[in-house]
């Protein structure tokens, strides 16, 4: 098991200050609905709600 009190006191002693280096945010999601395995296959996730298309550079190049 992992002793994350004493790798904090670890990584205190070393460092000049103790802020935290990240912040995280999760918004709470509900489970509506998944693909069938075949189609969650095929599209890379099983949760519709995530299936985004990819913008290769960024923005869209139409607007």
């Amino acid at each position: 098991m992992i002793d994350l009190e004493r790798i904090r006191n670890e990584m205190s002693e070393d460092a000049d200050c103790k802020q935290a280096l990240t912040l995280v945010f999760i918004e709470n999601q509900t489970l509506e609905q998944v693909y069938e395995p075949e189609t969650a296959f095929v599209r890379g996730t099983a949760f519709p709600d995530l299936d985004k298309p990819l913008c290769v550079g960024g923005m869209n190049r139409d607007r």
